[in-house]
């Protein structure tokens, strides 16, 4: 996605990609603006950066990837929304890679590995097409105005859109680390923190806290009583959860998202 200005580009990209050796330079020399996407100050920070550029006289473009990562390309993940609160015109851009021996999608622990791993494939074929471009409408939102972006350039693909993000993977590492011995299959920490945020409130720390009380809780829970100190709710929520649950069911990470949930609406 590039919001609209001029022919020169200027890019957004992670603020750890700079601790790369070699990549640092080359990010201050394409001009890079750097974000942390865990500090709120620093997304502040970028959001002033981008909107000083583009006041300047011929601004350049801005290059956005609003998924915040090259998905695999089934789908098109949710959108954040930080490019879109500045209210500019976007020119949406859908792009399909044509992959080669080395998945580049993959999410690496080892950058560095994941950066030189990369160098030595002859070539990353992709196909890039640009889509008309969008305003915002007077009464709509950044969310509604990223969703129109991001539903124009799935139909362009010709591939649905995903509640997953970003933030999946996330939060998927950071549960990863809260093992001593992380297990190959972790699937149960890979909630749609997308749908977490808008119907439970809970943002990526909320889910971590939620899953440090999953893995320090007794699963097998015998009765409400266990299941309320697990969860530490109210003995009335407790029995409303409990009377939802299959009988016999293990303690699930997703009754410890609700709770956590609850219980921010508690205090």
């Amino acid at each position: 996605m590039i919001i609209r200005a001029s022919t020169r580009l200027v890019r957004r990209c992670r603020s750890t990609q700079a601790s790369i050796p070699m990549v640092a330079s080359v990010l201050r020399a394409l001009e890079f603006v750097l974000v942390d996407k865990s500090s709120s100050e620093s997304r502040a920070k970028a959001g002033k950066d981008m909107t000083s550029k583009l006041s300047e006289k011929n601004a350049p473009q801005f290059l956005v990837f609003a998924e915040g990562q090259t998905s695999d390309g089934r789908q098109v993940l949710a959108f954040k929304d930080g490019a879109f609160r500045l209210g500019h015109t976007v020119q949406p851009v859908a792009v399909r890679y044509r992959r080669s021996s080395y998945d580049p999608t993959n999410d690496p622990s080892n950058m560095v590995w994941h950066f030189i791993r990369a160098t030595f494939d002859l070539h990353h074929g992709m196909d890039v097409e640009f889509l008309d471009v969008t305003s915002k409408d007077v009464d709509e939102s950044p969310s509604d105005f990223a969703g129109r972006v991001r539903t124009s350039i799935a139909e362009c693909l010709q591939v649905p859109l995903s509640n997953h993000s970003h933030d999946d993977q996330r939060l998927q590492r950071r549960c990863r680390k809260l093992y001593k011995r992380p297990p190959s299959d972790l699937a149960w920490a890979m909630p749609e923190t997308r749908t977490c945020k808008l119907l439970l409130g809970l943002d990526l720390d909320g889910c971590t806290d939620a899953a440090k009380v999953y893995l320090a809780s007794d699963l097998d829970v015998a009765d409400v009583d266990a299941y309320r100190k697990a969860l530490d709710v109210s003995e009335a929520d407790a029995a409303a959860l409990w009377a939802s649950r299959s009988e016999g069911a293990a303690l699930a990470y997703r009754e410890c998202l609700v709770a956590a949930a609850l219980g921010r609406c508690a205090s």
